[in-house]
């Protein structure tokens, strides 16, 4: 009987590396990239952080799994939103 191990590099003795394709990037999904991917600059430009974040009405989200309090995410404030409020792009 074979041990883990033993079965481990006998998988990985008769496994090799797919070649790359080259896909237009709609064709791509679901794919990995062959290489790294790197950014010539920062985007954004400038640091986000003081505005990233969420906001949302307690009557929206009422039924949610309290996955994080509020005090988990960082600094919490009690803003009053309306739907006329919210920007959709």
């Amino acid at each position: 009987m074979r041990s883990l191990a033993e079965h481990l590099q006998l998988v990985m003795s008769r496994v090799r590396p797919l070649e790359p394709l080259a896909l237009p990037l709609l064709d791509a999904n679901g794919c990995v990239l062959a290489v790294d991917v790197t950014a010539p600059a920062d985007v954004p430009a400038f640091h986000t952080s003081a505005v990233s974040g969420y906001a949302a009405r307690a009557g929206d989200i009422a039924m949610a799994s309290p996955a994080l309090s509020p005090g988990d995410a960082g600094t919490a404030a009690r803003i009053r939103a309306w739907p006329q409020d919210a920007w959709l792009p």
